[in-house]
């Protein structure tokens, strides 16, 4: 059975409209080549890949702290039914190691449900979209014919902000924090 998925016009509404103009040509190549149509054959096996990300951000407000170290691990499986659940935790490794609320979800692929979108990209590649306040994470993930997985992840804010919002871990009080930067990423397949 074969899948065509759409175009993710989220991004360029996110990005804003100057930036999707200045990069036309790019995104109709990208679609030309199969980024918003892909066919993917289905197979009968689910697929399990572990990803760990280290990102490092400054907390701007209500008190500043540099150099603020988060540990994100996700356990995502990829079902036949184009079903994927994802699983995450996220961990403070600064100084004073505590675990931040994780948790799980699960979408379909091309699915936009608010947090995250899946997209085929080409074969055994996918990317990953989602949005947090004010920043976008996005992976791409490439799987290898020898089972190897590669990962390639990065932050972007969102035009014409200067920085992103949230809590400040393990408590309810709202902060502003500089845009997330990947220290690392690593991704296998169990």
């Amino acid at each position: 059975m074969f899948v065509f998925l759409p175009c993710p016009a989220s991004v360029s509404r996110f990005l804003g409209t100057s930036f999707a103009q200045g990069w036309r040509p790019v995104i109709a190549l990208l679609w030309l080549i199969g980024f918003c149509g892909v066919a993917i054959a289905q197979t009968d096996k689910a697929t399990t890949i572990h990803v760990v990300i280290v990102e490092t951000h400054d907390r701007l407000t209500p008190t500043p702290k540099p150099g603020i170290i988060k540990r994100r691990e996700f356990r995502v499986t990829l079902k036949a039914n184009k079903q994927i659940d994802e699983s995450w935790e996220q961990t403070d490794v600064t100084s004073r190691v505590h675990a931040d609320p994780g948790g799980e979800r699960s979408t379909s692929m091309g699915e936009n449900n608010g947090r995250s979108v899946w997209h085929v990209l080409g074969n055994n590649k996918l990317q990953r979209i989602s949005q947090m306040h004010e920043q976008l994470m996005i992976w791409n993930l490439e799987v290898t014919e020898n089972k190897e997985c590669k990962i390639e992840v990065k932050y972007l804010l969102k035009q014409g902000a200067t920085f992103t919002t949230g809590k400040i871990a393990g408590t309810d009080t709202d902060a502003t924090f500089t845009q997330a930067h990947v220290m690392s990423a690593t991704c296998s397949i169990e």
